[in-house]
This record gives structure tokens, sequence and C-alpha cells, in this order.
């Protein structure tokens, strides 16, 4: 027998409980919003493409990061490549965050805190 499907979402570790909210569903519409908002790369690295196609998470995309709007950069696919590739680099030229620095935990820690607020000011309704 194959794995029954649970239309239930898995709860985000460290929110409140009785809220979850599906992470992945949310994601889905503030990457077609980006790529609208910003339909051209903001990388612009040697090699660009110009047309984005991708969303970099400039400080992570695992639990809530995934769905924090602000640190999303719409790239090429090819400037996505490299920034992947050489995150440490560009963090210390300030395109990327440091997943564990002050600011960063801060606001995920808000985020969790909030979520159901977070996603208001965001327009996104749950």
């Amino acid at each position: 027998m194959g794995m029954k499907f649970n239309p239930q979402p898995k709860p985000i570790k460290g929110i409140k409980k009785g809220f979850k909210p599906n992470l992945d569903s949310i994601y889905k519409i503030l990457k077609a919003r980006k790529l609208l908002e910003n339909p051209d790369c903001e990388a612009r690295l040697d090699g660009c493409i110009g047309k984005a196609q991708d969303l970099d998470h400039t400080a992570g995309r695992n639990g809530v990061r995934l769905i924090i709007y602000e640190w999303f950069k719409s790239v090429c696919r090819h400037c996505h490549t490299e920034i992947t590739k050489n995150t440490s680099k560009y963090i210390e030229s300030g395109y990327c965050k440091s997943r564990g620095s002050w600011d960063v935990m801060s606001r995920v820690r808000w985020i969790k805190d909030n979520l159901s607020d977070y996603l208001t000011n965001i327009n996104i309704k749950v």
C-alpha cells in the first residue's frame, strides 16, 4: 500500500500552538508575487541572463525563513547558482545574510511568535 495523503500541514517548530499555516502554499504565492514585482535579476553578477526565474533566500529557507518576503531576491538561474556556490563570499559582500547573525535570528523569532500578524502585514490570508 502507498502512503496516505494527509491534508493537514505539519506544525512549524516554535510556532504558537493551534496556528498551523501551510508554508509551501504561502511560499508559492509569495514567489509569484515577487517575480511579478521584480521580473529582472536583482543580483546582476557577471554572466547574468537578466530575466529572473528563481528566488534567492538571502538568509536561508528552513522553517519560517521560507516565507520572509523582505529577504527574497529575484534572480536568474546563472546568478542563483553562483550565489549558492559561493555563499560565504556574498555574505561578506552584504548581499546575503549570515544565517546565525543576531538580526536574522531575532527577526525569525519575532515572525515565529507573531506569524498571523506577519502574514496579515504582507497581505496573505490564512
